[in-house]
């Protein structure tokens, strides 16, 4: 990439690697050999005068179906084929224009629903929809469900054990871990805060894997 790495994932079977930069461009390579094997210039979604000076923020793979997720610093997430690289569909102002900071996959819930983080919200989506927009008071029949006002930035998030996908764990910019339960209330809240670290954001975090119900 001419410029810096915005975001990287890997296909599910580990054989393609795809990155986005600040050059817009988003590249589809071999994992073992490094060879890019596709790539295109996604310059074009940002011809808007609003948008003319976003970048594209975090990417994410569907493990079992044939499409990509781009967040950008807008809040719109970007659908693409994973074979092609073409553009599918784009859901908008997820979280009411604030930029993507972390998307994965819902699969419990769906086969094509996200949960996507931003700023104070977390929310989750439909990748087949067209013109969703965010469920609020004002606009209770919104395709895109958002918490509740969290009162801080919500950076990252996974669920503890992604198969049983019963309890979500989100780091937040004030150094506390919120747990989720998306079959007691939808994720409409946090159930629960951790105290982490002390004013230092929690800037990343992964489930350890290992059935211990640990991050």
């Amino acid at each position: 990439h001419k410029g810096s790495v915005r975001a990287i994932c890997f296909d599910a079977k580990g054989d393609s690697i795809f990155s986005i930069g600040t050059d817009n461009i988003l590249k589809k390579a071999d994992a073992m050999t490094g060879k890019v094997i596709k790539k295109v210039n996604l310059s074009s979604l940002f011809e808007s005068e609003k948008k003319k000076n976003d970048k594209f923020t975090k990417l994410c793979i569907s493990q079992t179906h044939p499409f990509i997720l781009i967040g950008d610093e807008s809040g719109d997430v970007h659908v693409l084929n994973s074979e092609n690289l073409t553009l599918t569909n784009t859901v908008h102002s997820i979280h009411f224009g604030d930029s993507i900071n972390d998307i994965f996959h819902f699969d419990k819930k769906s086969i094509y629903k996200f949960i996507s983080l931003g700023q104070t919200t977390l929310a989750y989506f439909d990748v087949r929809d067209k013109d969703a927009k965010p469920n609020t008071p004002e606009n209770e029949d919104g395709k895109i469900m958002v918490s509740e006002d969290q009162e801080d930035e919500v950076l990252c998030g996974c669920f503890v054990d992604p198969d049983v996908a019963d309890t979500l764990v989100c780091g937040m910019g004030e150094g506390i871990a919120t747990v989720w339960k998306p079959n007691k209330n939808d994720l409409v809240d946090q159930m629960s805060r951790i105290k982490i670290s002390k004013d230092e954001s929690i800037d990343c975090i992964i489930p350890t894997l290992q059935d211990d119900n640990c991050v």
